[in-house]
């Protein structure tokens, strides 16, 4: 929790009395029922919401939490057996989430965000590069593997391409099916043993219909 009072001390009772019931993780959250914040204004509102979207869509691990970017909770100490911690700052919640994996039992509790008297606030460009680095870090850098796959598929299409329409008697439009093809099925093994290899697919003929169905409008 914050030392400045933005966290009110009071509501550390209501913490432990969840942590009691048998809670791995409470966190007090300010988007909950009753949550709110004092006085925020629209550009960290913007942002706080922002951070809080890009974090649900990296990190499924989060999706159930309203507030994964609160810097105010309590943890059983034994969820992190045999982890180890690796970032530092008031979003080490985003890891503990990660590494805690889906068997601790998380809740939130409302509470109100007071408004800054003291101190200046944390939220810098070179916060806002942590906050990046932290995300890919903890989504194994997922996004950018994504990316790196995605073009590793345009340059099979490309290449697949030229060479049957330049050196064979193929028609244009069926050596760009099998090109369109060849690289949908480059994309979906790459990512299912690279990008996604958490979460391997064991049965490969049902994901690859549905990856053709998905990759095959946009071809």
């Amino acid at each position: 929790m914050d030392a400045d009072l933005q966290h009110p001390p009071e509501t550390l009772a209501k913490m432990i009395e969840e942590a009691k019931k048998g809670n791995d993780i409470i966190i007090a959250s300010r988007y909950t029922n009753k949550g709110r914040i004092e006085k925020f204004g629209f550009f960290r509102r913007l942002t706080s919401r922002g951070a809080t979207f890009l974090t649900h869509a990296l990190l499924r691990e989060t999706r159930n939490v309203k507030d994964p970017m609160s810097g105010f909770f309590i943890f059983r100490r034994n969820i992190l057996d045999g982890k180890t911690i690796e970032s530092s700052g008031y979003k080490v919640l985003l890891e503990l989430l990660v590494k805690s994996g889906d068997g601790a039992k998380v809740t939130e509790i409302p509470y109100v965000f007071g408004q800054r008297t003291l101190g200046k606030s944390k939220l810098t460009v070179g916060e806002n590069v942590k906050f990046i680095s932290l995300l890919l870090m903890l989504s194994n850098y997922r996004p950018v593997k994504f990316l790196a796959v995605g073009l590793t598929g345009v340059a099979v299409n490309e290449g697949l391409l030229f060479l049957l329409h330049t050196f064979t008697p193929l028609s244009l439009l069926l050596a760009g099916a099998i090109s369109i093809e060849s690289s949908i099925l480059s994309n979906f093994f790459l990512n299912n043993v690279w990008t996604f290899r958490d979460r391997k697919l064991g049965g490969w003929t049902r994901g690859v219909i549905k990856y053709n169905l998905v990759a095959l409008p946009g071809a």
